[in-house]
């Protein structure tokens, strides 16, 4: 009789973690949106003009604007070269 109550127990935590880890993620990223957008709404209007050439191949006026179009875009981007983009980027979607 004690060994199924410890199973029970034992399926019981592990039923629990697993709601908790399918959960996870879905809690994380509805945390994360909240900061996302508000982060999206920074001025960058102060900022000199000094273009940047981006990842996506997309020229900004400055990395803040980069910045800011990556947050408002939800996608990651990294300064490619100082200046405008002179070569078209060939971008490759994962997934």
């Amino acid at each position: 009789m004690r060994q199924a109550a410890v199973r029970s127990s034992f399926l019981h935590r592990l039923c629990k973690s697993a709601l908790f880890l399918t959960l996870l993620p879905l809690l994380v990223h509805s945390q994360g949106s909240d900061t996302v957008n508000s982060n999206c709404n920074r001025n960058c209007d102060g900022h000199e003009l000094d273009q940047v050439c981006a990842s996506n191949g997309v020229t900004y006026d400055n990395r803040c604007e980069m910045e800011l179009a990556a947050c408002r875009e939800n996608i990651e981007l990294v300064v490619r070269d100082n200046g405008p983009c002179n070569e078209p980027v060939a971008l490759i979607k994962s997934g």
